[in-house]
């Protein structure tokens, strides 16, 4: 089975880097898989992606980190090419330009079966609610990172057949064995993602300020790179903390740094699955979150994490200042949140989910022999952690 993948780009985010986790680990075991990214972007998904598969099989359409209208339309001839010589049985088209340009591709290839992957619960722009809603009918299945992203964005697609939406869980995680102590003094806390207007570092950072003032000892780390970092640099040495927190850009492995820190906080806007929160709840971090995306079904105040009720400086530091108040409640907290991503997000459960989806796709049982084998294309192989 041949399986075209066009997504956006191959940035740092967490749809880019859940498909790797997709490759690494075998959701497309049996087939013969393309990756097409509309944009390069910063690059290093790509090269890992490469390493998988071949150089051959992980392509981009351009140069840079923006994908604009006019670059959609200069995409569509492009990938018009590349379906008539790789003819795919199935395309997964991920993210919403990425989406819009592949259904409107789709339309003049009628056999050519379409899924679409939601990553997130809100799109922010009216015109690409109106293209994805007005294409709806060219979508086969529809694939999905958590139960709430479906039940928020299912209104973009009318009546699907019964059957044809599958949840596929970017992320599967060994949790540690047991959660680390508590620090006398001196608690650090992290949150990482893309410097961007919907992770709300900004009033992160502003909330940081006020617990500060208030006569606690904390320190932030703040990894990721994006394009508001000069502005919040500029913030910090405006409000005069930048010996208490760090700017660490981009990070390829978080585990070190998780495990040096003992709060992960996560203030965005809107989220999908939010990987980092999961990863962040598996180290045995107590987690502070505002109540959007997947932390709304897999998160349960004062339970597996603490909730943040509002987006402003005000909210988020009232959040922090209840955990630094009552140390004695976050073992209990961050116990159980080891026992969330055990029961929801090991190895086992997503590849359960894992094997529901490929089934719905038409995807090979897993250890078959495909007659790609024979024919000379690569065929991706299984590698698990």
């Amino acid at each position: 089975m041949k399986v075209f993948y066009l997504l956006n780009g191959f940035s740092n985010g967490g749809a880019e880097l859940g498909l790797v986790t997709l490759v690494e680990n075998g959701f497309f075991e049996g087939t013969d898989l393309m990756i097409c990214g509309l944009v390069r972007d910063e690059g290093w998904v790509q090269r890992r992606l490469a390493k998988e598969l071949g150089a051959d099989r992980v392509i981009n359409l351009f140069e840079g980190k923006a994908v604009d209208g006019v670059r959609m339309l200069h995409a569509m001839p492009r990938i018009f090419k590349i379906l008539a010589e790789f003819k795919p049985d199935l395309m997964i088209l991920s993210l919403p330009q990425a989406n819009i340009v592949g259904r409107l591709v789709a339309l003049c290839y009628p056999k050519l079966s379409v899924a679409s992957f939601e990553h997130c619960e809100v799109y922010r722009r009216s015109i690409a609610k109106y293209l994805l809603r007005l294409t709806a009918g060219r979508v086969n299945a529809v694939l999905y990172d958590h139960p709430g992203t479906w039940a928020a964005i299912s209104k973009l697609y009318g009546r699907l057949p019964q059957g044809s939406n599958f949840e596929v869980p970017l992320t599967m995680l060994r949790c540690r064995d047991s959660v680390p102590e508590w620090p006398a003094s001196g608690v650090k806390i992290l949150t990482t993602g893309r410097l961007s207007p919907v992770k709300n570092q900004a009033n992160l950072i502003r909330a940081f300020w006020l617990v500060l003032d208030l006569g606690y000892d904390v320190s932030l780390d703040i990894a990721g790179e994006g394009p508001l970092r000069q502005e919040l640099e500029d913030l910090v040495q405006l409000l005069g903390v930048s010996d208490r927190i760090r700017f660490l850009g981009f990070v390829r492995n978080c585990q070190p740094l998780r495990r040096s820190c003992d709060i992960y906080v996560q203030t965005s806007f809107n989220e999908g699955l939010c990987i980092a929160v999961l990863e962040a709840m598996a180290e045995g971090m107590l987690v502070v979150s505002t109540n959007v995306g997947g932390m709304r079904r897999y998160g349960i105040d004062g339970q597996n994490m603490v909730k943040i009720y509002g987006t402003d400086p005000e909210h988020i530091a009232e959040a922090l200042v209840r955990v630094l108040k009552q140390p004695e409640r976050n073992r209990q907290i961050r116990e159980r949140a080891l026992g969330t991503v055990q029961e929801r997000f090991s190895v086992q459960a997503v590849h359960q989910l894992w094997s529901v989806a490929r089934s719905g796709l038409g995807i090979p049982c897993r250890h078959s022999r495909s007659h790609h084998a024979l024919s000379g294309h690569h065929v991706v192989r299984e590698r698990r952690l």
